[in-house]
């Protein structure tokens, strides 16, 4: 396979956005994963009071499993845990996430 791209001097500088979307590229980390799209919209699916302090980990047999950074905020997405995953099937029905384990630190 051929680069046509230009060829840059050591000591020119590479833009940040450039330098990431190669790093994606080349890990295979496109949004057509429906993984990589749920993490990249993920403070629209929680809210962003909520994004700060909850973060995703992983999903297992259907189970979406994320860590709190406080017991408050465990306490607080478990109040709003049937709209969250409500917002996710809407918007991934793929991933098959039907229920929320929250891991505190």
């Amino acid at each position: 396979m051929r680069d046509d791209r230009p060829h840059r001097s050591p000591d020119e500088p590479i833009d940040i956005k450039e330098l990431l979307d190669a790093t994606l590229i080349r890990l295979n980390i496109t949004d057509d994963d429906p993984y990589v799209s749920f993490c990249r919209n993920w403070q629209g699916l929680i809210g962003s009071r909520l994004y700060p302090h909850i973060t995703p980990i992983d999903v297992k047999n259907g189970t979406l499993i994320v860590k709190s950074d406080h017991p408050s905020w465990s306490s607080i997405l478990q109040m709003q845990k049937k709209q969250i995953l409500a917002r996710i099937n809407a918007k991934y029905p793929s991933l098959g996430i039907f229920t929320l384990q929250v891991v505190s630190r």
